[in-house]
């Protein structure tokens, strides 16, 4: 575990079809300020957490709040870092005067969400200005982009799929070193000191980081995208793991403790708890040992929903990948249920992982 989430509101100034959180204009409310900075306390105090992410919705509508709390996470030594739609830099010199403002503050590294579903509410150029303040400024320029496509499209290995290289031209970034963040972190990390210095000066100055995924039917997607949304009957749908399963404790404006940022917040009636700045340690110890994320963190949400069918549970015959499986399951079963369809999973792979093996004779 390294990183938390903090969704401060889950109001939008958009409403992108694609949203699988559904955040929009007609969302109401944000974080207690003052709430806010216990939990910020709270979090920072668990030794395990080194990041806090600060996302929404759209957390720079409420800019001033935003600052004090990346001032109050930098004051525990933590990093913080933010994820928004950039609807601030409308002019070079506007999203320089932000990207600046947060920047003494404290941020550590910020997001610009784009893809063809915001051009509907924001134009393409708020990118460009968005990139040239963060060279200017001194952060490494990030975008975080969905697209159209399937999970078996990403475990090609193939490299970025052109639909990527399309959306980057389309917001005029065709000409830059485009860099996946993933592959770039994994490098960062094999680097001493000095060179990691040297090559963060050199992303800065002339890399575009780039983190992508493929569109979910989840939130306002499931309804307003069905045609674009690439599924996959379940038979077909490899057992796939999901590491950041209540290891990315995730806290909405109501403080609900999620165990990941989508799209489990979208089922407020499966949040683990309800959470406090003295409380939200013990919480997140106890949601990250929850049967049902151990098995979702081991095998994936595929192998507990077999375990659901099996015991006379339905669900559509279709998904979309993890994420969607998991929406299938929150939609109609309880935390209880899932913790004791888990048991029965822990318990069957346990025996089978001490049965010894057959004694075979020719």
């Amino acid at each position: 575990m390294t990183t938390s989430v903090l969704l401060y509101t889950m109001r939008c100034n958009i409403a992108c079809a694609h949203c699988s959180v559904n955040s929009g204009p007609d969302r109401s409310g944000a974080m207690d300020h003052d709430t806010a900075l216990a939990l910020v306390d709270g979090l920072a105090a668990q030794p395990q957490i080194r990041f806090i992410d600060i996302s929404g919705g759209e957390p720079m509508l409420h800019p001033d709040e935003i600052e004090a709390i990346i001032r109050r996470v930098k004051s525990h030594g933590k990093g913080i870092r933010l994820t928004s739609n950039g609807f601030w830099a409308s002019t070079p010199k506007r999203a320089e005067a932000m990207l600046r403002r947060l920047k003494q503050a404290g941020l550590d590294s910020v997001g610009l969400s784009l893809d063809k579903w915001h051009l509907e509410f924001l134009p393409a150029n708020l990118a460009r200005h968005f990139i040239d303040a963060c060279r200017l400024v001194g952060f490494p320029p990030l975008v975080s982009c969905v697209l159209r496509g399937s999970a078996a499209e990403a475990a090609s290995g193939n490299g970025a799929p052109l639909e990527l290289r399309s959306l980057l031209d389309y917001y005029g970034l065709a000409g830059e070193r485009a860099t996946d963040l993933n592959s770039w972190g994994d490098h960062m990390e094999s680097l001493d000191e000095v060179a990691r210095t040297d090559f963060l000066k050199e992303t800065i100055a002339e890399r575009l980081l780039v983190n992508w995924q493929f569109l979910t039917g989840e939130g306002r997607a499931a309804a307003r995208l069905r045609s674009e949304i690439a599924s996959t009957p379940l038979s077909e749908t490899p057992m796939t793991p999901c590491p950041v399963a209540g290891r990315m404790p995730t806290i909405d404006h109501a403080g609900r403790l999620f165990p990941c940022c989508a799209p489990w917040v979208n089922y407020t009636n499966r949040a683990y708890a309800k959470v406090t700045g003295a409380t939200v340690g013990r919480a997140v110890a106890e949601m990250e040992q929850r049967p049902a994320l151990r098995v979702i963190r081991q095998w994936g949400p595929k192998r507990l929903m077999l375990e659901l069918l099996a015991r006379g549970h339905s669900f559509p015959q279709q998904n979309s990948g993890i994420c969607n499986l998991c929406g299938h399951m929150l939609k109609s079963v309880d935390l209880d249920t899932l913790d004791a369809a888990a048991e029965a999973v822990l318990g069957a792979e346990a025996v089978s992982s001490q049965t010894p093996p057959t004694l075979q004779c020719n």
